[in-house]
C-alpha cells in the first residue's frame, strides 16, 4: 500500500460521462479524497460514478469506509463503494440529479 500523498493517475467517472465531468482524487492508498463535478445538470442513472486506481496494488481487496466531504456530496443518495486490489469505486444505487459547478467529494479510507 502506497503512503504517498498527492494527485491518483488514471482516475474515471464511467457514470458522468454526459455530463461534462472533471475527477479527480488525491491523498493516499490509506486516506484519500475523491471528487467530481459537471458541466451539466441532470440525472445520473445507478452505476457507477468514480473509479479511483490505488497507486499500488493491495494483496487483497481493502476494507474501505467513506463519508461525505462537501454538502453537495451529503445530498446524494444513494451513494456506497466498492473495492478490488487495484481501486475503488463510487457507486449509485438510484438514478439522482446533479447540478454544474457544485463539487461533490467524499473522504475515503482503505485498510487491508
Amino acid at each position: 500500500v502506497s503512503n504517498q500523498t498527492g494527485s491518483f493517475t488514471g482516475v474515471t467517472c464511467p457514470g458522468l460521462s454526459a455530463y461534462t465531468p472533471t475527477c479527480t482524487a488525491s491523498g493516499a492508498d490509506s486516506a484519500l479524497t475523491a471528487n467530481f463535478s459537471v458541466g451539466t445538470s441532470g440525472s445520473l442513472a445507478a452505476g457507477q460514478i468514480v473509479y479511483i486506481p490505488f497507486k499500488t496494488t493491495f494483496g487483497s481487496a481493502p476494507v474501505c469506509v467513506f463519508s461525505p466531504a462537501t454538502a453537495a456530496a451529503a445530498g446524494l443518495t444513494g451513494v456506497y463503494i466498492t473495492t478490488t486490489t487495484s481501486g475503488v469505486t463510487l457507486m449509485l444505487t438510484t438514478a439522482t440529479s446533479v447540478t454544474s459547478g457544485q463539487t461533490y467529494s467524499w473522504f475515503v479510507q482503505c485498510r487491508q
